[in-house]
């Protein structure tokens, strides 16, 4: 089981389906080279950190979710060995980080906004997030095999420039369409 990020328990923050232009600012971890993770404090599970790593607040600016997206409180995020070697090389294998990267990519929260054009949803909805965002257009896309896609882009790679950065951030904007909703085991199950 990997390791996991997952933030203190508060009420979600229930935005209005309505939406308006604004840009808001949320908190994000992020990697700015080699061992050098600027670290939101609700990010961190209460345990005992290093003294080498510094605990900073970075903030970043986030639109309103744009056509077919939704806007994901992220509650929880898995730390991949992908993340680990970012952090500690600035790249994972030949890829090579050139800017500023929030990691993080296993990841589920809680739907605070939704975009138009997206049905299917309601703010409170838990959700996990599949974060390989394919083109949708190729053959192998067509075909069903998205997870081939050359065309891929994958939150917390340097694959792409400017980097897709990861879901260790307060709110992240993702389409609706990777977003999947789940039930909490203690949850009632409605299957009528």
């Amino acid at each position: 089981m990997a390791p996991a990020a997952t933030t203190e328990e508060f009420p979600v923050s229930l935005e209005s389906r309505t939406l308006s232009s604004k840009q808001a600012t949320v908190t994000a971890s992020v990697l700015h080279g080699p061992l050098d993770l600027k670290l939101v404090r609700s990010h961190i599970a209460e345990c005992e950190w290093p003294k080498f790593l510094t605990i900073d607040q970075e903030t970043r600016s986030i639109e309103q979710p744009s056509i077919g997206e939704l806007q994901i409180q992220i509650k929880s995020t898995g730390i991949c060995g992908s993340d680990v070697s970012y952090y500690k090389k600035f790249a994972n294998g030949d890829l090579c980080a050139c800017a500023p990267l929030s990691l993080g990519h296993e990841s589920s929260g809680v739907v605070v906004g939704i975009g138009p054009q997206v049905n299917g949803f309601a703010i409170g909805d838990k959700v996990a997030l599949e974060v390989g965002i394919p083109c949708g257009q190729c053959g192998i896309c067509r075909k069903g095999r998205y997870n081939l896609c050359k065309k891929m882009k994958f939150r917390s790679s340097a694959k792409s420039v400017p980097h897709f950065q990861g879901t260790l951030q307060e709110r992240i904007n993702h389409p609706a369409i990777w977003c999947h909703k789940y039930l909490f085991l203690n949850e009632k199950h409605n299957y009528g």
